[in-house]
């Protein structure tokens, strides 16, 4: 059986996953799945951080995780905001697929907190629920970084800080060819 391979996208917030991602997804002919839509899915129906939001935001992050990995898709990208808490989540995703011979590989996004700062008030941004403005990014900052990444997982890192998404989308492809199944 061939393994199935999932790119997980990691890092902090306006560190280019999205834009990463679409690329990747054009290149691959993988899907793209951004988790941060989970998050403005579940804000039509409940209050921001509320319990009912983290419910309903974990169940479709799931749910869309089991039915793709009973898909007939060869691989899957998507991208998750890094924080110090996130492994959980990560394991429990990766976990659920690999029981279907998936392979999950890891790609850290990192870059500048200015570079980062300048970033968070795009207009591609502006569409997003949270995390708009240089003060929202900041106290992100002060609350969830540095991850403490587990002695178990490898991931690939790239900093994006003075490349292109372009740019960065090839060192990852570079590195996906080189660590393929």
């Amino acid at each position: 059986m061939i393994p199935k391979e999932h790119i997980f996208l990691v890092g902090p917030p306006a560190v280019g996953k999205l834009t990463i991602g679409r690329l990747l997804s054009q290149w691959t002919g993988f899907p793209f799945y951004d988790n941060s839509r989970s998050i403005d899915t579940a804000s039509l129906l409940f209050p921001y951080g509320a319990e009912e939001f983290r419910e309903y935001r974990d169940e479709m992050r799931l749910s869309f995780y089991l039915r793709a990995k009973s898909s007939g898709i060869g691989g899957l990208i998507s991208s998750c905001c890094l924080a110090r808490n996130s492994w959980p989540y990560l394991n429990h995703i990766e976990a659920h697929l690999s029981d279907s011979g998936w392979t999950t590989k890891y790609i850290l996004l990192t870059a500048d907190e200015a570079i980062i700062l300048s970033r968070v008030e795009s207009l591609d941004r502006q569409k997003k629920v949270t995390i708009t403005t240089q003060v929202e990014i900041e106290n992100w900052f002060v609350n969830n970084w540095p991850p403490v990444i587990p002695k178990d997982k490898d991931l690939f890192q790239v900093d994006t800080s003075k490349k292109t998404a372009h740019l960065a989308a090839k060192q990852v492809m570079v590195f996906l060819d080189r660590h393929h199944g």
